[in-house]
Formats: C-alpha cells, structure tokens, sequence
C-alpha cells in the first residue's frame, strides 16, 4: 500500500514540475521581451486602486520577510536546531544546501533573462535583474520547506492543514508586497513562484529520503 502512495506521490511530482517548468520558462520568455505586458498593467492597476500610506507602509514592512536579512538567521536557526538538538546530521546539511544552492539557482536564471526592473520602485533604486523575483522565491522556498517539517509531525491534519495554509498565506503577501512596491512586475512574482515550486519538489525528495533511509553519525 505504501509503494503504490509513494508512486502516485512520484507520479504526482513529476507532472506538476512538467507544468511549473512550461509555466516559468514561457512566462520568463514573454516577460524578457521589449514590451509591456497586459496582465502586469492590469495588476499594477489593481494594486494602485488599494494604495495608501498605511498600505505602503505595511508591504515596506512585510517585504522584509521575504529578504535574505531574515531569511538567513531563520536557516541557520534551524540548521542548528537539527543539528546538535535533533543530531540529524545529514538532514541539517541537506536543509542547508536547499537553501544555498536554491539562492544561486535563481540569480542564475535572473541572468539568463535579463529582465530590467520597473523604474518606479516605491524603495529607490534596486540592483539586479527582475524575473524571477527573489523575494518571492525565497519566500515559498522556505514556507514550502516549514510545510515539510510541519507534516513530519504527529499533529492532527487539520492542524497541520491551517500550518500549510497560514505559511503559504504569509508567502503570498510578501510576493504581492513585491509587486505593490513596484520593486518587480507582477510576472517576476509569478515567476518566483513557478521557480519555487520547481526548487521544492527535488528538494523534498532529497529531505525526505536523506530523514528516513540516511542514518546519522551522531544516532
């Protein structure tokens, strides 16, 4: 019973990489182009609609979740935690590297599309290209990897269901903050996205089969 979950799951994995791989790659290909894209103005709209001071206070605020300012020390918090608490070596390398190696996956695809910036930033000048966005891809990164450790719980599942929900949730905020602030359009943010997505799902095999069949030194 457990091999045919475990295949569906693999079965499950590998068509929603297909999809997130099509998404992120066409999305990049049109955003990376000399034009003003519709759904970027249509969003941009949007958020203009609901601007204020208090709002732009409150995405300059909540933006910094998403940034590597914060998004270290919580990795290394929990790198350490799994570390000399839990004494899962492996699993506290493993964590570790997702996050590393996941940061230069995207400042390499930043450079493979080049996509400028727009000139409006509600936080001044910012370096480095657009698409994906890096806040937006951290952010899920490390949300999709809390859901991870989340359902390793023996919690009830909805509990484990709000812990998801209210992660993503959070996430969510912060790439929308992103695109509020004009730091990225809206497709950079969905590009992060697609991007974190295709980061989580090998990730979350490698943690999972590095917990359960790679026996710790220190065990």
């Amino acid at each position: 019973m457990r091999k045919r979950y475990m295949k569906i799951l693999l079965i499950v994995s590998i068509s929603i990489f297909v999809i997130m791989m099509f998404a992120f790659c066409f999305t990049g290909y049109i955003a990376s182009q000399p034009l003003k894209l519709k759904i970027d103005t249509i969003v941009f709209s949007w958020l203009q609609s609901m601007s204020s001071s208090l709002m732009t206070r409150f995405m300059s605020a909540i933006t910094f979740f998403g940034s590597r300012y914060f998004l270290f020390p919580c990795y290394a918090v929990l790198v350490a935690y799994y570390l000399f608490i839990r004494k899962k070596l492996w699993f506290a390398v493993a964590f570790a590297l997702t996050g590393f190696l996941g940061n230069q996956l995207l400042y390499l695809m930043q450079d493979v599309f080049e996509r400028v910036r727009p000139a409006d930033s509600l936080i001044g000048f910012i370096n480095g290209f657009g698409y994906p966005s890096g806040h937006s891809f951290a952010s899920f990164v490390f949300a999709g990897l809390l859901s991870f450790l989340v359902w390793q719980k023996h919690l009830q599942i909805k509990w484990k269901l709000i812990c998801v929900i209210t992660l993503f949730l959070i996430a969510s905020i912060i790439a929308i903050s992103r695109a509020y602030l004009h730091a990225h359009y809206p497709t950079d943010v969905l590009g992060g996205f697609y991007l974190s997505i295709l980061w989580l799902i090998p990730c979350f095999w490698i943690l999972y089969f590095v917990d359960k069949k790679i026996p710790d030194p220190f065990r």
